[in-house]
Parts: C-alpha cells; structure tokens; sequence
C-alpha cells in the first residue's frame, strides 16, 4: 500500500508561526491570571473588597464588617486568599501548558 503526500500534513511556515502566536497568546493569558491572582491576595490585606466593589455596594467598609462580625470578616478574608490561589495555579499552569 502506498501512502501519498496528501495524507501526509506538512506544516507550513504560516501555520507554525500562527501556531506560535496562539502559544504566546495563551502565554499572555497565563500571566494575566497570576497578575490577578496577585492583585487579588494584595487587594485581599489592603482593602478586602473585591475589584469594582465599594464599600456601598457590599454593605460597609472593612472595619464596620470586622466591628459587626470578625467572623464574618475573617471568612470574607479566607475565601479571598483561597480563589487568589486559585487564580494563580491556574495561570501557572496555563503558561506551562502553553
């Protein structure tokens, strides 16, 4: 049985550079989430809200939230640093991926 050159796949240097910019650009994406996974932890021990939450929008600020329930406050807090780890294993290993 022959096999001819159709069967074959060739890449050419098109689809190898285009191969490579999509691994750059998941790269890319990879970085972003340990940046926000970072950003997030920081964001955590400085403000405890998330991004683009105020302080009206969740109720109170960090201090009326640890004054009315510590509770409450150092759950808010662990949940926070548990998803920032999260979102920065999940960029590691998108990069490595990559």
């Amino acid at each position: 049985m022959a096999t001819t050159d159709r069967m074959q796949p060739r890449l050419g240097s098109t689809d190898s550079s285009r191969l490579t910019l999509g691994a750059v650009l998941v790269a890319l994406a990879g970085v972003g989430l340990v940046g926000y996974g970072i950003l997030f932890l920081i964001r955590n021990f400085i403000g405890l809200t998330e991004l683009g939450l105020s302080p009206r929008q969740v109720g109170g600020t960090p201090e009326q939230i640890r004054t009315f329930s510590p509770d409450l406050y150092e759950y808010i807090s662990h949940l926070h640093t548990a998803i920032s780890g999260l979102l920065i294993a999940l960029g590691i290993t998108v990069v490595a991926l990559a």
